[in-house]
């Protein structure tokens, strides 16, 4: 499958949604396959769509690169958004998160920007 890419789909149910090929025009050719519930079910996916290593893994909202807390042994700025070693540097963006929220994080970072807010301005007057 020569400029091709395979794509799998996994619900939060755990439930497979299917997988499938997406080819150079960008045309999907699905194929569904049932939900995979022991090792034994492993047997029934279709191994020429669906090899090892061949499923890209891809990050829409990549979250929980810089966590906040106020112990620097565990987190990377306080709950002012400022950076523990580096004062006057602020984040505020889904790096603060401990881990991915698992939705869309966009309202949530929002929040985390008008609270941060405040510390960047203090900050700034000194």
């Amino acid at each position: 499958m020569c400029g091709s890419a395979t794509t799998l789909g996994i619900d939060s149910s755990g439930e497979s949604t299917g997988s499938g090929t997406v080819s150079p025009s960008g045309a999907l050719n699905f194929h569904l396959i049932s939900k995979v519930t022991s090792a034994k079910g492993l047997g029934a996916i279709d191994r020429s769509v669906l090899r090892p290593h061949s499923v890209p893994l891809t990050a829409v909202h990549p979250m929980g690169t810089m966590r906040m807390g106020e112990d620097p042994t565990t987190s990377v700025v306080r709950s002012t958004g400022e950076h523990h070693q580096l004062r006057g540097l602020f984040v505020a963006d889904g790096s603060l998160f401990p881990t991915s929220i698992g939705v869309p994080p966009q309202i949530s970072i929002y929040a985390f920007a008008l609270h941060l807010a405040r510390h960047v301005i203090e900050r700034a007057r000194g």
